[in-house]
């Protein structure tokens, strides 16, 4: 019986912590389906479950655009950093990049390259996010008093605004469950498009 329990302590050891992190991985994923589906459901989008490589999604129109609500892994050093993104694309692709990162989510992204830094005048936003264009005068257009106050105000202080090419982006580090913060985060992308009235 000794030589049993001596085998099977080590395994034992082994197993009970990984059927844990399953178990509680399973039902944060169970959370954020439930979340996402009564999120959708409301507004008259699509919650799309996890197929294949593709995680959960959420797709549609929001207030006169379409939406993408999608989950992003990020890898830093050895594990992936999760991060809620919504997107929406342009109808005419622009030259002028335009990136606004908060001072938290530097932490987590990096310092962009290659682009001067941009001040709007606003000490407060100036302050609290990194602005970085190739195109000073579209990045003061585009971030108006309304974006700006938008963006001092998402809850999560972790985000990254990304406006140019073919797309206007907003992510933020974790995996958002609160309805609110993704009604601000499709206004805020949505509302971006009203810039020289693209949407």
């Amino acid at each position: 019986m000794d030589e049993a329990i001596k085998f099977l302590l080590p395994i034992t050891i082994l197993v009970v912590p990984i059927i844990v992190l399953v178990q509680q991985y399973r039902e944060a994923e169970r959370k954020l389906q439930e979340a996402w589906t009564a999120f959708a459901g409301a507004r008259g989008l699509e919650y799309l479950p996890p197929k294949g490589r593709v995680g959960h999604r959420i797709e549609g129109t929001f207030e006169g655009a379409r939406v993408e609500i999608s989950l992003l892994r990020v890898k830093r050093g050895y594990l992936p950093v999760p991060y809620t993104r919504v997107t929406t694309s342009l109808k005419d692709p622009l030259e002028a990049r335009v990136d606004v990162i908060s001072d938290r989510a530097l932490e987590h992204l990096g310092a962009l390259q290659g682009k001067p830094d941009v001040l709007v005048g606003d000490p407060v936003f100036d302050t609290k996010f990194l602005i970085r264009s190739s195109h000073e005068d579209d990045a003061k257009g585009l971030l108006d008093n309304l974006l700006r106050r938008s963006l001092t105000a998402f809850p999560q202080p972790s985000l990254a605004f990304l406006h140019g090419g073919s797309k206007v982006e907003l992510l933020w580090h974790g995996r958002e469950h609160a309805a609110g913060a993704l009604d601000a985060a499709c206004r805020i992308v949505v509302g971006a498009l009203r810039w020289r009235g693209r949407v």
